[in-house]
């Protein structure tokens, strides 16, 4: 086991969001941010083609970044500092145009901003399923905040339980890259990248946000949104969770069907690919997110749990 402390760390719109390390979703998600911050969101609006485009945008550009850069960085160089430094933040802002989506955007180079030597010749397409994960959040009396996730990968993960402990351990060595010479190469005692990203989000120092999904990569886009919806758009912990969303880490652009017709038809004349996907209680495309917010007036907790996941919030 290794423990991790601090995590990740950065700051949106004043408020300090903590994640978990360089190589799970939080580095992906905290990297999207950082972009979408040179963007006034609020301005828009919550579901608005301007606010979804925009955030599509950035999401693809750090989905492309985590596949090209990112790895396991005690067994070689990743451009850590780089890919969350506010200068590239700032240049790949800068590629993103309001009127004109880039469904063939290429991933950027981060070396520049790192001062980690740079690994040459590095490039990685890695899998990641939607897998049989589980995230739960737990605010208590005294607003000590916990967001966790478990993942045992894919259905029972690989079949084993650890002698006379009942654990079922994962399958996370499907996660590597088969392919020897890429940044996500399996290679004896490496770090798995994976899509886990459990959040917590401080304001002035105090807890005010505990958040989290299952959903294999998906995670990554639906904490994003919800983040987006909390701190962009003053939604509450149900509704954010719970508000239709898109993923995008390629070319193509996936969207709820639950969207705006007039949202979806705006996306795809700017020039998105998109692929309408249907989002109900018998499918997963979208990742499933809940969390806990903490009044900063009142003290009191609001929670909320995506409306077609089996699980409920609850307070006693």
């Amino acid at each position: 086991m290794r423990e991790f402390s601090p995590g990740l760390e950065i700051d949106y719109r004043g408020y300090h969001l903590v994640g978990l390390s360089a190589t799970s979703g939080s580095m992906t998600a905290f990297e999207a941010l950082k972009t979408l911050r040179h963007f006034d969101l609020a301005r828009f609006g919550a579901g608005s083609p301007d606010a979804v485009h925009l955030i599509a945008e950035a999401l693809r550009r750090a989905f492309l970044d985590r596949f090209t850069h990112l790895a396991d960085p005690d067994q070689q160089p990743v451009p850590i500092d780089g890919l969350l430094s506010d200068e590239y933040a700032a240049q790949l802002a800068a590629t993103i145009a309001l009127e004109r989506a880039v469904p063939e955007a290429s991933a950027g180079d981060p070396w520049r901003f790192s001062r980690v030597a740079a690994l040459a010749g590095a490039h990685s397409a890695v899998a990641g399923g939607d897998g049989c994960t589980t995230h739960l959040n737990v605010v208590d009396a005294d607003r000590n905040v916990v967001a966790l996730t478990s993942t045992l990968g894919e259905l029972f993960g690989s079949a084993v339980v650890a002698k006379d402990t009942g654990i079922l351990l994962n399958n996370g060595m499907t996660w590597f890259d088969p392919e020897p010479g890429h940044v996500n190469s399996i290679q004896p005692r490496k770090r798995i990248l994976w899509a886990p990203t459990p959040t917590v989000v401080l304001r002035d120092g105090q807890p005010l946000l505990g958040i989290g999904a299952p959903g294999g990569r998906r995670i990554i886009s639906a904490l994003v949104q919800s983040l987006v919806n909390v701190l962009d758009f003053g939604l509450g912990v149900q509704a954010a969770v719970t508000t239709p969303r898109i993923h995008c880490e390629g070319p193509l652009t996936e969207v709820d069907g639950r969207c705006a017709p007039e949202t979806v038809a705006e996306l795809a004349r700017r020039g998105h690919r998109v692929k309408l996907v249907e989002e109900n209680s018998s499918s997963f495309r979208f990742a499933r997110p809940g969390g806990i917010r903490i009044d900063p007036e009142t003290n009191q907790l609001t929670g909320g749990v995506h409306q077609f996941t089996p699980a409920w919030a609850m307070g006693y």
